[in-house]
């Protein structure tokens, strides 16, 4: 991120600034005061963001191709706001001077949430633990405990990330025609309804003869691409509504090979819930009534 104000700060005076505002001497956050999904948020990023030292955690910017964090990256930046906002990881203030920004010879209060590096601020008894023992931590928990009062918490993940994955695929087919899809509240709304009873594998039918509908639809009528997309969430409803009344069996679709499948999916339906892939393969609201209700319950 630069600035677009001239300026005459040196290197070294931006770096004085940056260490000022982004100064590490913060009170670390007590790992048994964080959430259930605040843990699992780190796990995945303990896993994908860390550098070879696993001393910090890398920018966002910096993840490899064939990985991600979560589906999305609307969603990898509300894990790390989350994260962030709650004093669970701060900034690095030795990140890449481009990650900030400078205004009238001052550092401003915004910063390039996917170009800073962070440190992880979880401690015991006011030491901040190095990253390594967070991670050990954050691992043996998530893996040995099960959390019977997070009933509500996970019921909300599993939605969230099935919504993500869906909506990732939707963009997907969308920019392979030529326009780029950008969702808003209907599209949350309607997904999120189709999901009660379909899982992202099926809704992946849904979303291809949507998309393609909507295509010819506007390219006959000679509309500009800035108006295509618009009719898709209403068809998906649609479909869905029509599937469930006729009781049709849909395709149960593979994942996209150029979509991979995120850490934080392959964390919590495979490590800890210790099952495969039915974040995608399972209606979220079928599966939780089915499987994870009854995981976390007490017996």
């Amino acid at each position: 991120m630069s600035s677009t104000t001239k300026q005459s700060l040196t290197t070294k005076k931006k770096r004085e600034l940056i260490s000022a505002k982004y100064d590490l001497n913060h009170k670390p956050v007590n790992y048994n005061d964080l959430s259930y999904n605040n843990k699992i948020y780190l796990l995945a990023i303990f896993r994908v963001l860390t550098d070879e030292a696993f001393e910090v955690i890398i920018p966002l910017n910096s993840i490899k191709h064939d990985k991600c964090l979560s589906p999305t990256k609307a969603m990898d930046l509300d894990v790390l706001n989350c994260l962030y906002t709650k004093g669970i990881i701060l900034v690095d203030p030795s990140s890449k001077i481009e990650a900030f920004n400078f205004k009238n010879n001052k550092i401003t209060n915004d910063f390039d949430s996917e170009e800073v590096n962070w440190i992880v601020n979880i401690g015991t008894e006011g030491e901040r633990q190095p990253l390594y023992e967070s991670y050990r931590t954050t691992y043996n928990d998530i893996v040995n405990n099960i959390y019977f009062d997070e009933n509500t918490q996970i019921y909300s993940f599993t939605y969230t990330l099935a919504y993500n994955e869906a909506l990732i695929y939707l963009q997907y087919r969308c920019e392979e025609l030529g326009f780029v899809y950008g969702a808003g509240d209907r599209t949350l709304i309607f997904i999120y309804q189709i999901l009660n009873n379909f899982s992202v594998s099926e809704i992946y039918n849904f979303i291809d003869q949507a998309v393609e509908e909507d295509y010819f639809y506007y390219s006959n009528i000679k509309m500009n691409k800035e108006h295509f997309g618009h009719s898709i969430p209403e068809r998906m409803l649609k479909m869905s509504e029509k599937t469930k009344i006729n009781k049709k069996v849909l395709t149960k679709n593979s994942r996209n090979d150029s979509i991979p499948r995120s850490t934080l999916s392959s964390i919590y339906y495979e490590l800890i819930i210790e099952k495969d892939d039915e974040g995608f393969t399972e209606s979220p609201k079928v599966f939780w009534s089915e499987t994870l209700e009854s995981f976390y319950t007490k017996e």
